[in-house]
Parts: C-alpha cells; sequence; structure tokens
C-alpha cells in the first residue's frame, strides 16, 4: 500500500507530504492542488510503463501537462522536480532535471535497481484510474481488442471499456467481499451483475443495466430496465435514462471488480449523482477499501465524505485506515497552497473543519437568518 506522497517544485506545491490511508480523500477548493497529487502518481505511472523510470513524460496515456514550464513551482530555488511516495516501508524517490521547453525531464541521477517499477503496485497491472471525464450515454461504446488488457482492468481513463469487462465477466464473484449486500432485498448472488445492480439501485431504485457485446461490429450495447417488485419494465436505450446513470456506471463497476492488493484512483466519482447516491456511493468506496483494496479519491462531495463517515460509525471500515486532505491557499502570497489534514474518530466524526472545508451549507443558512 502507499503510505505516503511528497512532492518538491512541482506545479502549486514547494514541498507538501500527503498522508494515505485505505481511502483517502482529496478535497478542496478548484485549483488547490487535489489533481496535482493524482497527476503526480499518473506521471510516473506513464513513465515506467515497459520500462525503468529514465524521464518524466508529461504527457501520455494518463495525462498530457505541456512541458517543463507548466509543472515547475512559480518560485521554485532551484531547477529540480522531485516526486515521491512510500509503499511499505520502502521510499522510491525521482528527481528530475528541469528543461522549460521539453514535455520530457531526465532523471538526475540512475534508478537503484532495488526500486525498480515492477515491485511497486504503481508500476504493476493492479492499477486503475477514472478521470472525471467519463463514458456518457450514447447507442453503442467500442470494444477493447487486447484480452489482457481487459483481464488487468484497464478500463480505458474513461471508463470506456468497463462496459464490455461487466458483459464478459457478469457472473464472476466479487472479490471485494466486504462490499457484498447479501441481506439487501433483491440480493440473489455475489457475482459481479448482482451486486452491480444493487448499488445501481440505490443510486436510482430499480434501475437494472444489461450490456450486450456485439462482436461483428466491435462494440457494445447499454440498455437498462426497471423494476417494481416482480414487474419488470421494458429495455430502453442508454440514451434515454438520466445521464448519471451511465456516468457512474464505470466507477461502480471498477470498485466492484476490484481484487484485494489494487490501487484505483477516482476523480470526482460523485458527478452528476443526487445526493443519496453519493452518500451510498461513500459508503461503497469505504466498504471496498476495507476488502484490501487502496482508493484515492478527489472530490468535491460533502456527502460522500457523509457517507464514508457513516461507514466509519457502522464498522464498515476502521477509522484508523480513512486519510483525509483539505486543500486550500496559503496566506504568505509566495504561490503556494497549504493542506490540512483532519481526522475522523471511530464515532464518524471529524477532529476539525477548518474554513472552506464543507462548511457552504452552514455558511448559507446564516446567510438565510
Amino acid at each position: 500500500m502507499l503510505e505516503r506522497i511528497k512532492l518538491e517544485n512541482f506545479k502549486c506545491f514547494k514541498s507538501q507530504e500527503i498522508p494515505l490511508g485505505s481511502i483517502s480523500i482529496l478535497t478542496g477548493l478548484n485549483g488547490m492542488g487535489k489533481s496535482t497529487v493524482l497527476q503526480s502518481l499518473l506521471l510516473l505511472r506513464q513513465s515506467a510503463e515497459g520500462e525503468t523510470i529514465k524521464s518524466l513524460k508529461l504527457n501520455g496515456r494518463y495525462i498530457k501537462l505541456g512541458n517543463g514550464q507548466d509543472v515547475l513551482y512559480e518560485k521554485a530555488a532551484s531547477d529540480e522536480i522531485t516526486l515521491a511516495f512510500w509503499e511499505n516501508g520502502i521510499s522510491h524517490s525521482y528527481s528530475f532535471a528541469y528543461n522549460a521547453e521539453s514535455a520530457v525531464l531526465p532523471l538526475k541521477d540512475p534508478l537503484d535497481p532495488a526500486l525498480a517499477p515492477q515491485d511497486s503496485v504503481l508500476f504493476g497491472n493492479r492499477f486503475l484510474y477514472l478521470s472525471s471525464a467519463r463514458i456518457e450515454p450514447q447507442p453503442d461504446y467500442h470494444t477493447i481488442d487486447d484480452p489482457m488488457q481487459l483481464e488487468n482492468h484497464e478500463f480505458g481513463v474513461n471508463g470506456e471499456f468497463s462496459l464490455q469487462y461487466l458483459a464478459e465477466h457478469s457472473g464472476d464473484p466479487i472479490l471485494c467481499t466486504k462490499a457484498i449486500r447479501s441481506s439487501q432485498p433483491g440480493a440473489r448472488s455475489n457475482s459481479l451483475i448482482d451486486q452491480l445492480q444493487l448499488w445501481c439501485n440505490e443510486i436510482s431504485p430499480g434501475v437494472s443495466p444489461r450490456v450486450v457485446v456485439d462482436s461483428l461490429r466491435r462494440s457494445v450495447d447499454l440498455t437498462y430496465d426497471y423494476r417494481e417488485g416482480n414487474d419488470r419494465s421494458g429495455t430502453y436505450k442508454s440514451v434515454n435514462v438520466g445521464f448519471g446513470i451511465t456516468y457512474v456506471l464505470p466507477v461502480l463497476i471498477s470498485l466492484l471488480s476490484s481484487r484485494p492488493g489494487d490501487l484505483i484512483l477516482i476523480e470526482n466519482p460523485e458527478a452528476h449523482i443526487h445526493p443519496r447516491g453519493q452518500r451510498m456511493l461513500g459508503e461503497l468506496l469505504a466498504r471496498v477499501a476495507a476488502s484490501g483494496i487502496q482508493v484515492i479519491v478527489d472530490t468535491h462531495s460533502d456527502h460522500i465524505l457523509n457517507g464514508l463517515r457513516v461507514a466509519v460509525k457502522q464498522k464498515h471500515i476502521e477509522s484508523s485506515n480513512v486519510s483525509i486532505a483539505y486543500f486550500s491557499q496559503s496566506q504568505n502570497n509566495d504561490y503556494a497552497h497549504t493542506v490540512v489534514f483532519p481526522k475522523m474518530f471511530p464515532s464518524g466524526q471529524i477532529s476539525e473543519w477548518p474554513a472552506g472545508f464543507f462548511d457552504e451549507w452552514e455558511n448559507a443558512l446564516l446567510d438565510l437568518l
């Protein structure tokens, strides 16, 4: 498991460490550095694919950040960017030489063979990343040609291949055992499709997704039907069903198909989902993390946080396995940003609520007085 990250002279950070847990919540105002934390991991992964890290590739399969001048801290005292993380007590630190006009920054020191990329979950085949721009309702979806990519849960940064995985693995038992809703009405088995339907029902009551692969057209058809008691509606194409249901589907599939030892990064899982659905998504994130999967989430949703808090109180996950980081603007006028780390207690209560940390509801109520 990744235990912490350290960034030096990278984007908005002069020097910053971020502790991580089984589930890590990154939150704060827009432009304060949440995405920068995820980007540091994505840069290292895309720079190491198929080889040891020899340089930092700013533009690749996960993200495209431009040239060196786009990622150096504004008031950096040296022409060196360092990205580091600790995993199972081992430090992995990489320093890169700055070049303003280059999209490839060379590694300053040779890589220690003991820290080869394949030794870390960040560089192996137990990694999944979903960006905030995910698949939308459309007539059909493309399939992936390489079956090994699908087996390794490479669903695409937009989750575009998650539907094909669902079609081909719908009967597989889920391995994130604490996410299983076996006591819920309608629960039939621990299979991926049955558990997906139960969690989808928390987003939109009665909804049931159905996927079919058309091998001739090399596409996947996504439809939905609705259930009320023993009655079932006709099928509806995704374009005729609520936008948010399809938008969240890759998140649900990715979480429920995860395996102990996986590392999952998700941006804004709450997008286009109503508050109750967001809260239940927070509970699912907690249950998956409690099953041995590390989850790092960038979110603006207090409902996601509250779902996590309830999961802690209901003992679905230990509070010690939760990490929260709140990102805000430094008051020193030095282009730096600051990070506060509220602690979560076993009761689900939080140790501190700095200004701007999910306090807008109270602020609005005060304005109404």
